[in-house]
């Protein structure tokens, strides 16, 4: 699985709630496979995190990377535009919203679904911008 296997589109859920939504040009199985292999099926909003930080040398791209919470196990990495993800994570934290939606829809299958409370966006040095991520109330990133 390559970056070049995925795109990325987002709703920031006006009628509902935010969302990632991440088409994959594989196969289903390749997809659960590696979900398998990163953390617990079914997959709860604290099982897996969504970090955000910028494409080196490439104004307004960024790089989305979601792993194991615990493990830190990549599940998938993918180009994505960093206004489009900021845009999600201040609509979920204006609104009062917990989860962000991430559905990873193969070529072929059903997608895999799962919700999210932590997405982490980070600047160009390393440091996280609490400003523009989302992050559960009480965690310390």
């Amino acid at each position: 699985m390559y970056r070049e296997d995925f795109s990325v589109r987002t709703r920031t859920g006006d009628r509902g709630r935010p969302v990632v939504a991440i088409e994959y040009d594989g196969p289903r199985e390749r997809l659960l496979a590696r979900v398998e292999g990163v953390t617990a099926t079914p997959i709860g909003p604290d099982d897996l995190e969504v970090a955000i930080r910028p494409a080196p040398a490439t104004k307004g791209a960024a790089v989305l990377a979601i792993t194991g919470t615990t493990t830190g196990a990549y599940l998938l990495e993918t180009p994505v535009d960093l206004d489009a993800i900021v845009a999600v994570t201040t609509s979920a934290r204006e609104r009062g919203v917990e989860t962000v939606a991430v559905v990873v829809r193969p070529i072929e299958g059903d997608p895999i679904e799962f919700d999210t409370r932590t997405i982490l966006l980070y600047d160009e040095s390393g440091q996280i911008r609490r400003d523009r991520s989302l992050v559960p109330g009480g965690v310390q990133p």
